[in-house]
């Protein structure tokens, strides 16, 4: 057989060998970057995705759930994605999902377990931290002290860390009422 012959057999062995590899890496690229549910909700069906709900009570709480699962018992999971530099929950994530809880209970009637994951994206990879919510009494608690706070009745406290305060609607207030 002639160099005719075997120039076009070694061209295209040579293409679709480079094809497959291609596909390979887009593959697996793609399986790194689908997120795992944890064991609890694997076999549970994503029932809400990005959907805002609110509540009736005073005073109103509206939240905007990232992923709710529902289990085939009718119990909804709450999930909260995050992306951050290190892999950690903050006390933020736990009273944000508490809020969704009662907002997505009180809209659809819905029970909604007390237990909730963040989903963090971080340097170190991806995660999945359980966490458990707050009562509906706590947030309500935390509502009233934004409300007092609001209307001049209560100061503000400073957070344990002052890596908060940059990013805070409260700093100035926070700064006049401690001197800094």
């Amino acid at each position: 057989m002639t160099t005719e012959f075997w120039l076009p057999v070694a061209i295209t062995a040579a293409s679709a060998a480079a094809i497959w590899m291609i596909v390979r890496g887009v593959r697996r690229r793609f399986e790194q970057a689908v997120w795992r549910l944890p064991e609890d909700i694997q076999r549970d069906t994503l029932a809400y995705a990005e959907h805002r709900f609110g509540s009736d009570t005073r005073p109103r709480i509206v939240a905007r759930v990232d992923r709710a699962y529902r289990s085939r018992h009718g119990l909804i999971t709450l999930v909260e994605l995050k992306t951050r530099r290190r892999d950690r929950v903050h006390a933020s994530d736990i009273i944000q999902l508490s809020a969704q809880r009662l907002a997505l209970e009180a809209e659809t009637g819905e029970p909604v377990a007390s237990k909730a994951f963040v989903a963090v994206q971080s340097m170190g990879g991806r995660s999945w931290r359980p966490v458990r919510l707050m009562t509906s009494v706590e947030v309500m608690a935390l509502l009233q002290r934004r409300e007092a706070m609001i209307i001049g009745q209560l100061a503000p406290r400073p957070p344990s860390s002052r890596e908060l305060c940059a990013a805070c609607a409260w700093k100035d207030r926070c700064d006049a009422a401690y001197g800094r």
